[in-house]
């Protein structure tokens, strides 16, 4: 797990290395949001250091601090500057500074307009339980996101996790936990710093733990403690391959009846035969209504196989996500099998890349496996697994002949010419306006 932590950090890195200075500071509109980044603090005296955080623009909502050497200051230091932040700052991130215990003076210095917190990668596992619940109990009340991905602590006990998580404030309502190699920690250990999770959590992320190294009723006895609040739970890169159908039975089976949003992405269920499938999403709990099943695999399984896997699945899910799985892969007769298996599911999310390489009967064919599927429901992603423009997304679904047919526009369809006759590349050299330029690589 620590090279995913590595990789995750990767663009922080490459920025570093291409910025080639000393002091890196930029401001840029991202998805509605002001972005200013802050980068290699570590030289700055503490008056420095307060100069550059007044600097900081008015207006700006995201705070990038991650890797910026702030684990070199004193907490004291760091709080004399935080405490300077714009108070249009709604999401700083502190990730990958090696804060230490004695900066707990700083997060109770943290702006009460912040409400989300990431804590990533600062090696929190190292800190003593104690210093681990200061730290945690120090972060500001108005805190409603909290990211503490990569952050080693499987190196604590159960007992000092427990009572790190239980310092969490309670206004947290989304908590990240991926990425903590979770599976050195007993069943029971797992347990207890589950139940500590406070009960205002209603959005859990525990992907890239290393599940699969538990037994099923380790797991089991791990997610049975999962506090009744959260509703959304996020199991996804687990490896959950490498265990038997009757263990992640036995595991599913435990997950809380609040749950209604499920991601299983990644987790490689294509060791499993079709039977122990259908076992295991039949143990998922009636209560979920969205599951992610992205990139799980699916292709090495029969028509026959995943017709009988989808009937298993909980007439509770409306909303499933099959992205990613190569169903262009099936022949017709195989996607034929499947009709009847998902006639509940009224969303479904899609790879465009694989419906584009289908031919018309298998369009034909997959259309048929969704009948309760409006055209406005189906999800179209690209490779990454991101959602298409509006605009895109409705054209792609009526020239593929996906849905009822819907009268693309003009505009969209000179769009898609241009892309398919010169590429996106054409815009870096083509005497492109601006305007038009921004719509085709929204495209």
């Amino acid at each position: 797990m620590r090279d995913l932590c590595a990789l995750f950090f990767l663009y922080d890195i490459i920025a570093l290395k291409t910025a080639n200075k000393l002091y890196f500071d930029s401001t840029t509109p991202r998805g509605g949001m002001m972005y200013h980044r802050l980068q290699n603090l570590t030289a700055m005296t503490s008056d420095q250091l307060v100069a550059a955080f007044t600097a900081i623009p008015a207006g700006v909502t995201l705070l990038h601090l991650g890797r910026g050497g702030l684990g070199s200051k004193t907490g004291a230091e760091l709080a004399a500057a935080i405490r300077v932040i714009p108070a249009s700052v709604t999401s700083l991130d502190l990730g990958a500074n090696d804060l230490g215990a004695e900066f707990a003076v700083a997060f109770a210095a943290i702006p009460a307009n912040v409400t989300s917190l990431n804590l990533s990668a600062n090696n929190f596992g190292n800190k003593t339980g104690a210093a681990l619940s200061d730290l945690f109990r120090a972060i500001p009340g108005s805190v409603t996101s909290l990211d503490l991905r990569c952050n080693v602590f499987h190196i604590k006990t159960g007992a000092e996790l427990a009572a790190a998580f239980a310092a969490i404030p309670a206004s947290v309502t989304s908590l990240n936990l991926g990425l903590n190699d979770f599976h050195h920690k007993t069943g029971a250990e797992l347990a207890a710093a589950f139940r500590a999770i406070p009960a205002s959590v209603t959005s859990l992320n525990l992907g890239g733990n290393g599940f699969h190294h538990k037994t099923g009723a380790e797991l089991a006895a791990a997610f049975a403690a999962i506090p009744a609040s959260v509703t959304s739970l996020n199991l996804c890169g687990n490896e959950f391959h490498h265990k038997t159908g009757a263990e992640l039975a036995d595991a599913f089976a435990a997950i809380p009846a609040s749950v209604t949003s499920l991601d299983l992405s990644g987790n490689g269920f294509h060791s499993k035969t079709g039977a122990e499938l259908a076992d295991v999403f039949k143990a998922i709990p009636a209560s979920v209504t969205w599951l992610n099943l992205r990139r799980t695999g699916l292709k090495s399984k029969t028509g026959a196989e995943l017709a009988d896997m989808f009937r298993a699945i909980p007439a509770s899910v409306k909303s499933l996500d099959l992205s990613g799985n190569d169903f262009h892969s099936k022949t017709v007769d195989e996607l034929a099998v499947m009709v009847g298996s998902l006639s509940h599911i009224t969303t479904v999310f899609l790879s465009l890349p694989e419906i584009e390489a289908m031919t018309v009967d298998q369009r034909r064919a997959l259309k048929n496996i969704f009948p309760r599927v409006k055209t406005k429901d189906i999800i179209l992603l690209d490779l990454a697994g991101n959602h298409l423009p509006p605009e895109r997304k409705n054209l792609a679904v009526s020239l593929l002949g996906f849905g009822p047919q819907e009268v693309p526009s003009l505009k969209a369809l000179s769009a898609l010419s241009f892309i398919q006759n010169f590429g996106l590349g054409a815009l870096d050299t083509s005497p492109v306006p601006a305007e038009v330029s921004r719509y085709l690589r929204s495209f």
